[in-house]
């Protein structure tokens, strides 16, 4: 199976790490090939999606709008094209999760959540709706492989923060949140803190 996982945010910044991870992990569990479609640096709209048989849409509130539009442009072309969206406005938004044009969704963490839809479709199951445990033991995660996003990410440009230039990197040393801020959602999307052992962060 060929897979697409779809990053909606663009001119964010910042690669769409998350994806970097679920990418990662089903690399390291299936034997699906995966590929990251990055708005970034790709036109998604646009973009050649006949050869995959499951795209995966990630999306922010703010890009909610654009991941269903992308969906209903790709089943008018290809109507049996699986569909899959996840990501924090989704995960979190009642209305969202019983109005979509999705085939499927993720509440949640992505990597089992994923890993599931995955086994179903082999025996041709597709759950609607799709939510699993957090992972307690964020050791148990594989490596993120950088070589799955576009390398300009990691060509020398000037830092505005430091006013200076360099190459940057990105790093996640935990899940979750302490706080519980109102305005926020990432105490309801993770769930709980937890923390990414030493060793992890620094072979990252």
């Amino acid at each position: 199976m060929q897979i697409a996982l779809v990053s909606t945010a663009k001119k964010s910044g910042c690669p769409p790490i998350g994806l970097v991870y679920l990418a990662s992990y089903i690399k390291e569990n299936t034997p699906h090939y995966v590929r990251i479609v990055d708005s970034n640096y790709q036109d998604i709209s646009n973009f050649d999606y006949s050869k995959f048989n499951l795209v995966g849409i990630s999306a922010m509130t703010v890009n909610y709008n654009k991941a269903v539009d992308l969906a209903k442009h790709i089943k008018s072309i290809y109507p049996k094209k699986v569909i899959i969206a996840g990501g924090v406005h989704i995960s979190t938004c009642k209305e969202a999760q019983r109005n979509n044009p999705f085939d499927s969704i993720i509440i949640g963490e992505g990597e089992r959540a994923f890993l599931k839809i995955l086994i179903g479709m082999k025996y041709g199951i597709l759950t609607k709706s799709n939510e699993v445990e957090p992972i307690d033991n964020l050791d148990d995660l594989v490596q993120p492989d950088w070589n799955l996003i576009d390398k300009r990410y990691f060509t020398r440009q000037f830092n505005t923060t430091f006013a200076e230039w360099g190459i940057e990197g990105w790093l996640l040393t935990s899940r979750g949140c302490p706080y519980k801020c109102r305005f926020c959602s990432t105490t309801q999307f993770w769930n709980k803190i937890r923390f990414y052992p030493d060793k992890y962060i620094l072979n990252c």
